[in-house]
């Protein structure tokens, strides 16, 4: 009894389901059957290679270690994910193919959760009974190859660090799943008049809640699982509004999760907007664009996401994306005009079906869920990327749900009608899902190596100093100074208050034997941003070299006060007690990889 209320399947329907799944692992290890060897790339080296934070599970027991620096708030903000990290690092250490077994693992499982997230949506009582019913495992199917298989996902999964983003839609969908499961179970004991299954619904409750927590401690984005678990709710069920509102309530609280992450660093009693200026200070890397122009600009950008899950041609890591800053600059006003119209249909849809058993709520609910989950980063808290790929990950999921689900539904109206074009629908769904893995395999290449990653950023964003900077990291790394040095000298020409370029280049000359040159340009860093680690611990470096050991010390100690984390400065210090003169760690130069502390 127990299994049949949990389960709700026959055999038959069962062994179509496993048949399902195997599809999705299937697609799923054919498009990133390539991306087990990529190695560390941008912001894997400061997040988890250069990172005592990852290194050293200690600090997840005792986070006070690092009270008052920014790994304080990426631990209280992103405990989570950065715990996944550290656990991986325990099992075998630096070897990326680990992680990328883990960030796989959590892709696939996702889409598993999507099949089954529409599943259940089909089980509801507000469209169980739809014209569409029949075709659900179908749709359920088509909706998580998609998203399995389509390119823009691999910046979230093949890119190690935003496990952030994945693992955070893990526990966004695993929450949502179990609510509409213990919604359903309920119904079902409440309508054939059951007793004795209290503990079963209350624990599949829990684990929800426990999950969406979770979900919290991992990325930010989760913020907006509450107010999606309240609109499915109101949209696939019913009931009286206070039962609803008390049983909803837990999860609303879960809300408190991420602003109690700030209560030592922001009075509560101070202006909201100067709250939300703290957070997101503290949250991401300043940017001088402005809260309103980062919202004209963000209309504009999510068309562009809406481009890419429909056609993903020239993606990019480091999108070199105008800032706009009035509402009546035409891109801005027709971009705001159609995203408008997009969310009036979804509304239209309610309202207008509203007493109908439709899917049409599946498909509103999609387009509310897209623009939900984007909320977070492109709304009105500023980041420096405008942009980022990673980002569409938890909101493909709504566009792929509208997409398939209106697919199928022109299918069933075309029937009659236009027999043949409803019958091509299906195959090419398929047609695109193998489509899609197949880009997902190419895009994956330009991930092999840091070289062929920025210089296909560099190709696609030529006017932005950032790729010459990380492609000259990436030569550096390789000992190509010569190659690297005008790459440097550009992105300082590009913008001459850029520290990176300047860190880099001395670097290089430090390489080349040109000393002088090296502590110039990293006192010129230090000029640029004092709160920046990595000069001091490279003048540390030369200062040790030159036997000034007693300054060296002080470098090197300066570093870590800035950036307890600091692995290679940390390093440093101990190869300084043991008067060592090593410039290398580890076989390679010191700080000589691109090293941007951030949150992305």
């Amino acid at each position: 009894m127990v299994w049949s209320i949990l389960v709700e399947s026959k055999h038959k329907s069962d062994y179509q389901k496993v048949l399902h799944a195997f599809l999705i692992v299937v697609i799923a290890f054919l498009a990133y059957a390539n991306s087990f060897s990529v190695p560390f790339q941008f912001d894997d080296y400061p997040i988890i290679k250069n990172n005592l934070l990852v290194q050293d599970i200690c600090y997840f027991a005792d986070p006070s270690r690092v009270m008052g620096t920014r790994l304080y708030y990426y631990l209280k903000l992103r405990y989570v994910s950065l715990l996944s990290f550290a656990i991986n690092y325990q099992l075998h250490g630096l070897d990326v193919w680990g992680y990328h077994v883990a960030n796989i693992a959590i892709h696939i499982f996702n889409a598993l959760l999507v099949y089954l997230l529409l599943l259940l949506t089909f089980a509801t009582p507000r469209i169980e009974n739809s014209l569409l019913k029949k075709r659900a495992p179908l749709i359920a199917l088509i909706t998580a190859l998609l998203f399995v298989a389509h390119p823009v996902q691999t910046q979230a999964v093949t890119y190690i660090v935003q496990r952030y983003m994945s693992l955070a839609t893990l526990f966004y969908l695993l929450s949502l799943t179990l609510f509409i499961k213990w919604r359903l179970i309920s119904l079902k004991i409440s309508s054939l008049n059951l007793k004795g299954f209290g503990s079963i619904r209350a624990g599949v409750y829990l684990f929800s809640l426990i999950a969406a927590i979770l979900a919290m401690k991992t990325k930010e984005i989760a913020f907006t699982l509450p107010l999606a678990i309240v609109l499915y709710e109101f949209l696939f069920f019913q009931g009286k509004l206070r039962r609803r509102v008390l049983f909803l309530m837990p999860f609303l609280l879960t809300m408190l999760v991420i602003p109690l992450a700030f209560t030592d660093l922001v009075d509560i009693h101070q202006p909201l907007g100067k709250i939300l200026t703290i957070i997101s200070k503290k949250s991401f890397i300043s940017t001088p664009v402005s809260k309103w122009d980062y919202l004209l600009t963000q209309f504009v950008v999510i068309v562009t996401y809406l481009r890419l899950l429909v056609l993903p041609i020239n993606q990019n890591l480091d999108y070199d994306y105008p800032i706009y800053h009035s509402f009546f600059d035409l891109r801005v006003f027709l971009s705001f005009a159609f995203l408008l119209s997009l969310f009036a249909l979804a509304v239209y849809l309610i309202y207008r079906y509203r007493d109908q058993v439709l899917v049409s709520r599946l498909i509103a609910f999609g387009i509310f869920w897209f623009f939900l989950t984007l909320a977070v980063e492109s709304s009105f808290m500023p980041m420096v990327d405008v942009i980022n790929e990673h980002r569409l990950y938890l909101p493909a999921v709504g566009a792929f749900m509208s997409f398939t689900t209106s697919a199928f539904l022109l299918a069933e109206r075309w029937k009659n009608h236009w027999p043949l074009a409803a019958k091509f629908i299906l195959p090419t769904l398929l047609v695109s899902v193998l489509i899609f893995a197949t880009c997902s395999y190419k895009r994956n290449q330009v991930w092999q190596s840091p070289v062929s990653l920025w210089q296909d950023a560099l190709k696609k964003s030529p006017n932005k100093p950032r790729p010459y900077n990380e492609l000259g990291a990436a030569y550096t790394m390789q000992k190509k100074f010569a190659e690297a040095v005008p790459l440097f000298k550009k992105a300082i020409q590009l913008n001459p208050r850029y520290v990176y370029p300047y860190i880099n280049l001395g670097l290089a000359y430090s390489s080349l034997g040109q000393i002088n040159q090296a502590i110039i340009l990293y006192k010129k860093a230090l000029k640029l941003d004092s709160r920046n680690s990595i000069p001091y611990n490279n003048l540390g470096v030369i200062y040790r070299q030159q036997g000034k050991l007693r300054e060296a010390e002080e470098l090197f100690r300066k570093a870590l006060e800035i950036h307890p984390g600091d692995a290679v400065a940390q390093k440093n210090l101990a190869k300084l007690h043991e008067k060592t003169n090593s410039h290398t760690d580890g076989g390679h130069p010191v700080k000589q990889e691109p090293e941007v502390l951030t949150l992305p």
